[in-house]
């Protein structure tokens, strides 16, 4: 897994187990870069189910233009899976 800056592994290791919008609930990471870190996560479909999901969180950076942000969101927005 590849460092970059204080968005290293161990920081985004910390929230693990968290619950992230009372609908995903972060069980591991699976990697980091220079945007954020992406985790295996469970996401609360229904009260009794769980759906197994890829969930990217983006903290806000100073050094990273907004426009570049936005670029980077709009491309993980057309990512699908196959099998849904």
């Amino acid at each position: 897994m590849r460092e970059v800056g204080l968005l290293n592994h161990g920081f985004f290791k910390l929230l693990v187990g968290k619950i992230v919008d009372n609908r995903y609930k972060l069980k591991e990471v699976l990697g980091v870069g220079s945007f954020g870190a992406v985790y295996r996560a469970e996401e609360r479909v229904a009260d009794s189910l769980l759906r197994q999901v890829a969930l990217k969180l983006i903290p806000p950076h100073e050094d990273v233009s907004k426009e570049k942000q936005f670029k980077e969101l709009e491309l993980v927005g057309h990512l699908r899976n196959i099998y849904t």
